[in-house]
C-alpha cells in the first residue's frame, strides 16, 4: 500500500513537471507572438500613415481629371497571424487548467499519505516513545535544577 502510494505521488509529480514544461513553453510561444503582433500593428499603423501622407490626387490616364485615393487602406490579412494567437493563448489556458488539476491531485494525494501514516501501528508507537522521552526529559531538566541551579550570569 505504502509503494503505490509512493508510485502515485512520483507520477503526480512527474506530471506536474510535464505541464510546467508545457506551461513555460506556450507561454514563450505566445511572448512571441505578442512582440510578431506588436510589430505588424506598428508596420500597419506606419503603412496607414505614409498611406495618409501620400494622399495625393492622381490623374486619370483618359480623362485627365484628377482621381482622389480612396483614404481607407484596405486591411491587411492578419487571420492567420491572430489564429495562430488565439489557438497558442486557448492552448496555454488549457494547460494552465490541467496543471491546476494535477496540483489539486497531488495535494489530495498527499493528504491521503498523510492520513494513512499517522492511523499506523508504527507511527502512533513512535509517538507515543516520542511523548514518553519528551516526559522524561522535562523530568531530568527539573531534577537537575533543583539539585545546581542555572550559574550562567
Amino acid at each position: 500500500m505504502k509503494g503505490a502510494g509512493r508510485l502515485c505521488s512520483t507520477w503526480l509529480e512527474e506530471e506536474k513537471e510535464k505541464m510546467k514544461d508545457r506551461v513555460r513553453l506556450l507561454e514563450v510561444k505566445a511572448r512571441e507572438a505578442l512582440e510578431e503582433k506588436g510589430k505588424l500593428k506598428s508596420r500597419l499603423e506606419e503603412t496607414e500613415s505614409a498611406l495618409a501622407k501620400s494622399k495625393t490626387e492622381i490623374p486619370d490616364s483618359k480623362s485627365n481629371k484628377p482621381t482622389k485615393v480612396p483614404a481607407e487602406p484596405k486591411a491587411l490579412s492578419s487571420d492567420k497571424k491572430s489564429g495562430d494567437f488565439e489557438a497558442i493563448n486557448s492552448e496555454l489556458v488549457k494547460t494552465k487548467h490541467q496543471l491546476l488539476a494535477v496540483k489539486a491531485k497531488l495535494e489530495e494525494a498527499e493528504k491521503e499519505l498523510d492520513k494513512k501514516l499517522g492511523e499506523t501501528a508504527q507511527f502512533t508507537n513512535l509517538k507515543k516513545m516520542l511523548t514518553k522521552k519528551n516526559e522524561q526529559l522535562k523530568d531530568l531538566r527539573t531534577r537537575l535544577k533543583k539539585y545546581e541551579p542555572d550559574t550562567t550570569d
